[in-house]
């Protein structure tokens, strides 16, 4: 006596709009986020040397104080911290089209744009419900895999994106930039 699952197709193109719907928004969230980041070092930019490395360059050597290194430290740390900020933004929205299962699936794109027309349409025709659920299934895989690792590059972003104010908040108080 086999069970029957209720899952059908319906389900599993629901599932799959579900999931490119938060592929769609997490891309959306880091647009926002990088044209706030633009802001941003627009503003630690504009204003050309920081004061800090001014205020070190206009000393000697032995006339250096603690707290213009600790000036220093702070401005690059917020220069780097922008830096990687923005690496993991980039990361998290850049656009994936690699196929990592090897299968000629009718639902991802780039399986597609990679098959002979001719071909694509005979495999779309000749292809059963279990087959077409199947496909289904692994492009749900492969998509909630490429959300989760857009979800992760946008959360490690935003961490070094709140160091990175924080810093340029301390940097603004004190005129070290």
């Amino acid at each position: 006596m086999s069970q029957q699952s209720n899952y059908n197709r319906e389900d599993a193109y629901k599932t799959l709009e579900i999931i490119n719907l938060w592929i769609g928004n997490i891309d959306t969230k880091i647009s926002f986020v990088l044209a706030f980041m633009a802001v941003l070092i627009g503003f630690i930019f504009t204003k050309g040397l920081p004061n800090s490395f001014q205020n070190v360059a206009d000393k000697k050597l032995l006339e250096l104080k603690g707290i213009d290194i600790l000036g220093i430290l702070i401005v690059l740390s917020l220069y780097c911290t922008s830096l990687i900020s923005i690496i993991f933004f980039l990361f998290g929205i850049k656009g994936k089209v690699k196929d990592i299962s090897n299968n000629q699936s009718i639902f991802f794109f780039g399986s597609i744009g990679g098959m002979d027309r001719v071909a694509y349409i005979e495999k779309i025709n000749n292809m059963t419900e279990d087959e077409i659920l199947n496909d289904l299934g692994e492009q749900i895989h492969i998509n909630s895999k490429i959300c989760s690792k857009k979800i992760s590059y946008y959360n490690k972003g935003l961490l070094f994106l709140i160091v990175t104010v924080i810093l340029c908040f301390i940097c603004m108080v004190f005129q070290l930039v």
